[in-house]
């Protein structure tokens, strides 16, 4: 492989371990590698690229002949700084993208001021390029929203797709579990090619259709304040919530995952949490290190 190929693979981040020694060997290797690192501090301003180009042709003499020796030093100059342009250039215009891991929650703020709470072991993108007139974002896992004023907001999980226009709601997508709170305004969801509109304390889920709470108008969802509340949900999805607040794994013997319970847990007292959890259901639980909890019928 030639040098240049070797370059250009090095750029791309694309090297084998063979071809990673390889380029080590290269003579100016530590000179390439010091380029790239202090090119990834320079914050680049835009440009038009073809009028920036045409005056550098016009000011460039047709006489000049760089030697060997100094087409040798700056070739991997110009490399480098193509491939950083082009990164600066990409990153303008690439999806952000926001994920939470286990017993974290994160507020978000979008470009037009909206606001999304994420829950743990959760995550959106979304394109900030044109974002006022193009209000598009993925989710996956659990979210509340609170929109601002403006053109139509489109949230799309894997399960469905949440239309508005200014309001606040919660939606939860995880696994087969689909469900979208609305506290205020109106909400438009899309299930399975079926369109239902929410309006203020409707809830519409997966498992149970259309249902109303009027405890949840004008509220926000008690996770955002570092609590879990369930009414008439399996004890299953208790269960996988408790995993993502606390970071652990339950093992479950003789339990029916799938009665219901209504209830709540808090985020920050383990002990209490699993009280709460328990005690209404008489389960036992029996801590067997920092990660696993073992849980068994009385």
């Amino acid at each position: 492989m030639t040098r240049e190929q070797l370059i250009q693979k090095w750029l791309d981040h694309d090297l084998t371990k063979s071809e990673e020694q390889a380029f080590i060997q290269l003579e100016d290797y530590a000179e390439l590698t010091k380029l790239s690192r202090a090119m990834k501090h320079i914050s680049l301003p835009d440009f038009e690229t073809e009028l920036e180009l045409k005056k550098l042709q016009k000011n460039i003499k047709p006489k000049t002949k760089l030697t060997a020796h100094w087409k040798k030093i700056l070739l991997p100059i110009a490399a480098v700084l193509i491939i950083c342009f082009g990164i600066f250039k990409f990153s303008n215009n690439q999806i952000k993208t926001v994920k939470t891991i286990a017993a974290q929650i994160e507020k978000v703020t979008l470009p037009d001021t909206s606001i999304v709470q994420l829950n743990a072991n959760s995550s959106i993108s979304y394109s900030k390029k044109n974002w006022n007139n193009n209000r598009n974002i993925s989710l996956n896992g659990e979210a509340h929203f609170k929109v601002a004023k403006g053109k139509k907001f489109v949230v799309q999980t894997t399960q469905g797709k949440v239309t508005v226009l200014g309001t606040q709601f919660n939606i939860n997508d995880r696994n087969s579990f689909f469900e979208v709170v609305c506290f205020e305004g109106s909400v438009q969801v899309n299930f399975k090619n079926t369109i239902h509109v929410l309006k203020p304390g409707e809830i519409f889920s997966s498992e149970n259709g259309l249902s109303f709470d009027s405890s949840v108008i004008d509220k926000i969802p008690t996770w955002i304040n570092g609590k879990s509340t369930f009414k008439s949900k399996q004890y299953k999805y208790v269960l996988t919530e408790f995993e993502r607040q606390y970071n652990l794994k339950f093992k479950v013997r003789n339990i029916d995952t799938n009665q219901i319970f209504t209830g709540s847990f808090p985020h920050n007292n383990l002990e209490k949490a699993l009280q709460a959890i328990t005690l209404p259901l008489h389960i036992n639980a029996t801590i067997i290190d920092t990660k696993n909890i073992q849980l068994s019928s009385e």
